[in-house]
């Protein structure tokens, strides 16, 4: 399950009832919007349902458990899939109606309580065109389907759902962008509310809360098209499309002095106008992205990172159990796994004052009896809560292996001293992953240097290496400050893998 990220939250409970309600709103305004859409409403709404946030040794039981429910709900048509080894999925056919509440009886109680869910309601529908674009050679594909669908992204408590985001996609796939304007989710609320009094949605409603058939399928192809996402080939696609670009203007500079030099007809220059048509749309949103991410991300990270030697290096314990950010279905998930598999937890700490708001570590002790893992939980804006993870080995002598996979610590080449080692693997997103990766380095470092790691040590000990971590991160910060070489590095999303110096 993806983050959600949102400046405000809905942090609604909804009941099963209310989710009755929610599909009948949507089937309606799915119907309203038919009439100006063009399209027409097709076979029963189909439902599916992901469940994230179990420990990985109790998927194979939740899924039995879940399956037992289907059956005993006498559900035809619909299954119970596994994602991976952390997901869980249950689908209905549009043969047959989906079971009410949008299924969410079928979660009450314990296992799946306190689970993160997303509930996709899909009504569907095939493309139609009035008479008079009939009579102009255009009857639509009826063959071609139009999905509109809701989904609601929250968490599973006590029989009820709490809602956390809403946002309309056409597909019943993962994977869409989860960024639906803020208003658009208002609208979406405020229609809800006035269709609980009137029964009715009104045209203005659906019209704004819909979109003509192919419209989300165009905008991806342009999005994609335009904007070049982070991630490993980052860089190739983007040498792809400056490249690009880069010829098509000259090319059609040539075409121009051409035309001027040699008195073309005019008639010559209608392919070219043509393809500026489609190539000047994608080129400006794509100059756009580019620019934002160059220009305007610069001077905040500059000023975040000109702070850093200001900064105290005070580490403070929290107690109180499982509260605030880490009281979230990755965190939990994150844990269970971890003392699965032989790790204890040894207590949660906060920097104070925080540069972070709403960030907390949550420190396990591995089993090698040497290693400390920490879950770095960040809540600010974002849901579920985003977790990074830390491994530290400190050896007698003062040095650490350590190992992150967040993809911030390969951007500046100042991070650590020569004393250490410092490896950052952005594509390992398990904790226990990056355990097995760090305890392989970890051997090859204690077998140069022939050294045995440090055991545990006591908490407030551990608390006290990290106040020693961060002064002497101050210090590098003021000795090798942000600078547009390691901009550049995150621009082009080229983090380093390692620091050895």
């Amino acid at each position: 399950m993806g983050p959600i990220f949102r400046d405000r939250f809905l942090d609604r409970v909804w009941s099963a009832a209310d989710l009755d309600t929610v599909a009948a709103f949507w089937a309606r305004l799915f119907g309203t919007a038919s009439l100006f859409r063009h399209f027409l409403p097709g076979p029963p709404a189909t439902l599916t349902i992901r469940l994230w946030g179990f420990p990985r040794h109790r998927a194979r039981a939740l899924a039995d458990e879940l399956a037992d429910r289907l059956s005993a709900a006498a559900l035809r048509l619909a299954r119970v899939e596994t994602e991976g080894a952390d997901t869980l999925i249950v689908s209905t056919q549009t043969r047959y109606p989906p079971p009410a509440g949008l299924g969410l009886p079928l979660l009450a109680g314990e296992p799946f309580d306190r689970l993160a869910a997303e509930i996709r309601f899909r009504v569907v529908g095939t493309e139609h065109h009035p008479p008079l674009e009939a009579v102009m050679g255009y009857h639509g594909d009826p063959t071609a389907p139009v999905d509109h669908v809701l989904v609601l992204a929250g968490e599973v408590r006590a029989g009820g759902l709490l809602v956390k985001a809403a946002w309309r996609s056409d597909s019943d796939r993962p994977g869409d962008d989860p960024l639906w304007s803020p208003a658009l989710e208002a609208a979406l609320l405020v229609g809800l509310d006035a269709f609980r009094q009137s029964d009715a949605v009104p045209p203005a409603l659906a019209k704004s809360l819909t979109r003509p058939p192919g419209f989300d399928r165009k905008q991806r192809t342009m999005k994609k098209v335009a904007a070049v996402p982070p991630g490993p080939r980052r860089l190739p696609r983007l040498a792809v499309r400056y490249t690009f670009y880069a010829a098509y203007f000259a090319a059609l500079g040539y075409v121009m002095y051409r035309y001027i030099e040699d008195d073309w007809v005019w008639i010559c220059l209608v392919p070219v106008f043509i393809s500026v048509l489609f190539v000047l749309p994608a080129f400006l949103l794509f100059a756009r992205f580019e620019a934002r991410r160059l220009f305007s991300a610069e001077p905040r990270k500059r000023a975040a990172c000109a702070g850093a030697p200001d900064r105290p290096a005070r580490c403070v314990v929290v107690g109180g159990g499982a509260t605030g950010c880490l009281d979230s279905p990755s965190v939990r998930k994150h844990a269970a796994d971890l003392e699965a598999a032989g790790f204890a937890h040894a207590g949660d700490w906060v920097r104070a004052p925080t540069d972070e708001p709403g960030a907390v570590r949550r420190v396990f002790r591995a089993p090698d009896g040497a290693t400390y893992l920490s879950l770095v939980c960040r809540s600010r804006g974002v849901w579920p809560v985003a977790v990074e993870v830390q491994v530290q080995t400190f050896f007698p002598d003062g040095w650490r292996v350590e190992s992150s996979n967040a993809p911030a610590d390969g951007f500046w080449w100042g991070r650590t001293t020569a004393a250490h080692v410092f490896r950052v693997l952005p594509d390992v997103a398990g904790p226990l992953e990056l355990f097995a990766a760090h305890a392989a380095e970890v051997a090859r470092a204690a077998a140069t240097a022939n050294q045995t790691p440090a055991p545990h040590e006591r908490f407030e000990q551990f608390i006290g290496r990290q106040e020693a971590i961060h002064e002497e991160e101050r210090r590098q910060w003021a000795l090798h400050p942000y600078s547009w070489s390691d901009h550049l590095r995150w621009y082009v999303d080229r983090p380093r893998k390692e620091y050895r110096r």
